[in-house]
C-alpha cells in the first residue's frame, strides 16, 4: 500500500503519534504528508493510555487544536474502579484583539460526547503561568496559579482544582502568603494517592522548601492543610541555582528526600542549547544522577511525574455504540 492510499483516520493517527522533531523530517516523505503536517492541527486528537495494562482508547474533539488549549484526565467521586472517566478542556479564542473567549468542555467516556460548560467562573483570569503543570490526585487536578491584575495593580496566588463531580474550579490555600514570580520557582507535585507536595525554590536566597498536606481525605476539603517536609540550602551545598522548567517528587518520607529535574536554555553564546539535570537531594545531602545537553526544542523536555500503578480498566465503546 501506497501513503497517498492510506485511509485519513490512519494516516491521523501515525503523525499523531510521532514527536515534534520526528514531523519536521516526514515532510519530505510526501506531498500530502508535508501539507498536512502543516495543518497538524486537525490531526492531534487525545489518547487516554494506562501504561499497567497497555491500554489506549483515542478520542475524538469537537473542535480544532490550538497552542494555548489544555486537556486534564479525572472522574467523579466513587467512580475510578469503573473504568469510566471525564477529561476537561480549557480552550480560548480571540473575538477580536483585545477580547478572550473562554469555555469549558468536558468529554465524558460513557457517552463519547462533549460539551460545554455553561459556568465558566471566569476561569480565564485565573489561569496565567502553570496552566500546563498540574497534578491529579483522587479524581480531581490541581494547579499552583499565578496571576497579575495589570489594571489593578496586584497578584494573587493559589491552588487551583478542578472538581470533576461538581465540574467546578476553586481556589485554595497556599502554605505561603507572598510570591516573587521574578525570583522564585513553585512547583506541583503528587505523594503516591495520598497528598499533595509544594516545592518552593528563592534564587536570591538558595532555599529549597518543600510543604505536604496533612489533609485525611484531600478529595473532600474544603480547603488545604500544609505541614512542613524539608528545607534544603542550595548554597551550603554547593549545588547549582534552579532554572528553567522544574519538576519534582517525593521518593523517601522518613529520610525526607526527592528527586529533581531542571532544564534550561544555555547563556547568550549557546542560546540554541538545553541543560537538563536530575538529581536526588535531603538536607545535609545531594547526588546528581543525570546531566544532558541538547538542541533546544519546545516539545522534547523531561519531566517527572507521579504514576501509581491501576488495573482498572479503560471503557471502550461497544461496536454498536461506535456505529451510532
Amino acid at each position: 500500500m501506497m501513503i497517498s492510499d492510506l485511509p485519513l483516520d490512519l494516516e491521523s493517527e501515525i503523525l499523531s503519534r510521532v514527536t515534534a522533531k520526528t514531523l519536521s523530517h516526514i515532510r519530505f516523505t510526501c506531498k500530502r504528508w508535508s501539507t498536512n503536517t502543516s495543518k497538524y492541527r486537525r490531526l492531534v486528537d487525545l489518547v487516554v493510555w494506562n501504561p499497567s495494562t497497555g491500554q489506549t482508547r483515542w478520542i475524538q474533539r469537537n473542535r480544532g487544536h490550538r497552542y494555548t488549549d489544555k486537556y486534564f484526565l479525572g472522574y467523579e467521586k466513587n467512580k475510578s474502579s469503573t473504568g469510566s472517566y471525564k477529561i476537561v478542556g480549557f480552550n480560548s479564542d480571540y473575538a477580536n484583539a483585545k477580547e478572550a473567549v473562554a469555555r469549558i468542555e468536558i468529554y465524558e467516556s460513557n457517552s463519547d460526547a462533549w460539551r460545554v460548560v455553561d459556568d465558566v467562573s471566569d476561569w480565564y483570569t485565573w489561569f496565567n503561568v502553570s496552566l500546563g503543570v498540574c497534578v491529579s490526585l483522587k479524581g480531581n487536578t490541581y494547579w499552583f496559579d499565578y496571576y497579575y491584575h495589570y489594571k489593578e495593580e496586584y497578584a494573587v496566588s493559589s491552588i487551583l482544582m478542578f472538581d470533576f463531580t461538581t465540574e467546578r474550579l476553586g481556589r485554595l490555600s497556599l502554605p505561603f502568603h507572598t510570591h516573587n514570580y521574578g525570583d522564585e520557582t513553585v512547583v506541583l507535585s503528587a505523594v503516591r494517592e495520598e497528598k499533595l507536595a509544594l516545592l518552593r525554590f528563592d534564587r536570591v536566597s538558595l532555599e529549597m522548601k518543600i510543604w505536604v498536606t496533612t489533609n485525611t481525605k484531600i478529595d473532600e476539603a474544603k480547603d488545604l492543610s500544609w505541614g512542613d517536609f524539608l528545607v534544603v540550602d542550595f548554597g551550603k551545598l554547593e549545588i547549582e541555582s534552579m532554572k528553567g522548567k522544574v519538576s519534582f517528587l517525593v521518593v523517601d518520607k522518613e529520610k525526607k528526600m526527592v528527586v529533581c529535574c531542571d532544564t534550561a536554555m544555555g547563556d547568550y553564546d549557546d542560546d540554541d542549547e538545553e541543560h537538563t539535570r536530575i538529581f536526588i537531594v535531603g538536607e545535609n545531602m545531594h547526588k546528581q544522577v543525570y546531566k544532558e545537553t541538547t538542541k533546544r526544542s519546545q516539545y522534547d523536555r523531561p519531566f517527572l511525574l507521579s504514576y501509581v500503578p491501576s488495573l482498572v480498566q479503560i471503557h471502550q465503546l461497544e461496536a454498536k455504540e461506535k456505529s451510532d
